[in-house]
This record gives C-alpha cells, structure tokens and sequence, in this order.
C-alpha cells in the first residue's frame, strides 16, 4: 500500500521511512522600508546576529537555504545562514516574495531541489 511517501530499502532489505522536511521559515530582520533594495537597519542586523548565535548554541543547522531576492532578505540570509549553515550557497527564488501565493512558493521550493531534512527558507 502506498502512503504518498517514496521509502528505500536499506541494510537487510528494511524499509526506511524518508526523513521529514522541516522548514525554518525566517522573515527579514528589521529594514528601513518595503521596497525591494530596502536595507536591514543596524538595529535588524543586531537582533539576527542575536537569533544566530541562539540557533547555534541551540544546535541548529540547515541542509538547504533559500532567499527571496529582496536585499533585506539577502542580508538576513547572509547572518543567520552564515551561523547555521556555513558555505552553503543561497538559492535566490523570485517566487519568496510577499505577493507570492504560498502554494506557488512551495512548489517553487521543490523545483529548486528542497531537500528532506531541514531547511532555511528567507522572505
């Protein structure tokens, strides 16, 4: 019977159940606007080099980041990613802007090779 998950075989023929995604869903840190060049204020930059640091002590990691292409987003990825995921590179998706349905956002984080385990996903 299929459940809608795809399980592998592993060692001695045993089925092994795919490991979940999760998704760490982050918004911006504090920006001096809405506008898409809009830049992180100095105050947002503190407040996401703080989260870092406690996702760090608090044994976060990521297999995967994506971005939105907003600059505000970019910088926030830049500090938390830089924390909970070192050297891995961003996939900037057009679709992790506000005005984007959910739905097409998460079919667009599947297409980009959303990985199972966890995810940093930036708006």
């Amino acid at each position: 019977m299929r459940t809608g998950h795809d399980f592998a075989r592993g060692p001695a023929g045993l089925m092994l159940h795919p490991m979940p995604r999760v998704l760490l869903l982050l918004r911006h840190g504090r920006a001096g606007g809405q506008a898409p060049a809009a830049p992180l204020l100095p105050e947002g930059v503190a407040q996401l080099e703080t989260l870092a640091a406690r996702l760090v002590r608090e044994g976060g990691r990521a297999d995967a980041v994506f971005t939105s292409p907003y600059l505000r987003a970019r910088d926030t990825t830049a500090i938390v990613a830089g924390a909970i995921a070192p050297g891995t590179v961003p996939v900037v998706l057009d679709e992790l802007v506000p005005e984007t349905p959910p739905r097409e956002a998460m079919l667009a984080l599947l297409a980009a090779g959303l990985p199972e385990g966890m995810a940093l996903v930036v708006a």
